[in-house]
């Protein structure tokens, strides 16, 4: 009996860091952004030019509760201040991607959280398509890019705060260069 509890703890550590280390490889990886992204602020449609610039990446798909996600946005705020606190003057741009095709119900649910950021309604699948390994692991889908959209860091900080001062670290050794 003590010989099958040891090798199912030993199988469930390995099996936590083989997990670990295959999220690890997705460092570097490079992600495939449009060159212009419609985004959507007080339920008006703005086309943004995305720039070479490090990017703050949330990834929400069109699987479960929308409202639940666009909540999560509402818990973004103090990490977003917080950015804009560090960035004295450099630059990094946050891509707040939806997989939604109703852009109504998603507007109705920003003003309920009084979310004021700009945000990107994919419709068309296209992040999803162009970056399916990323799209299909959710542990994937908050993530910091330097400016060639290669992937610095990934997870997500506000169902995990103690990333948060990794998050802050990276930003500020990736944005230096930008004045």
């Amino acid at each position: 009996m003590k010989f099958i509890s040891t090798l199912l703890f030993v199988t469930t550590l390995l099996s936590c860091s083989t997990k670990k280390n295959q999220l690890n490889d997705f460092i570097g990886t490079e992600i495939n952004i449009k060159d212009t992204l419609t985004g959507r602020h007080n339920f008006k449609d703005t086309i943004i030019a995305i720039s070479n610039t490090p990017k703050l990446i949330a990834y929400y798909d069109n699987i479960g509760c929308a409202s639940c996600k666009i909540k999560e946005l509402f818990d973004w705020g103090y990490y977003l201040e917080d950015i804009d606190s560090l960035k004295n003057n450099n630059q990094i741009d946050y891509l707040f991607i939806f997989r939604s095709n109703d852009k109504k119900a998603m507007d109705m649910n920003l003003v309920a959280y009084r979310f004021k950021r700009l945000v990107y309604y994919d419709t068309t699948g296209y992040f999803e398509q162009k970056n399916q390994s990323i799209a299909k692991n959710k542990g994937l889908h908050i993530m910091l890019l330097d400016k060639d959209n290669k992937i610095v860091m990934f997870g997500n900080p506000v169902l995990q705060p103690e990333l948060w001062e990794r998050y802050k670290l990276e930003i500020k050794r990736i944005t230096r260069h930008y004045k």
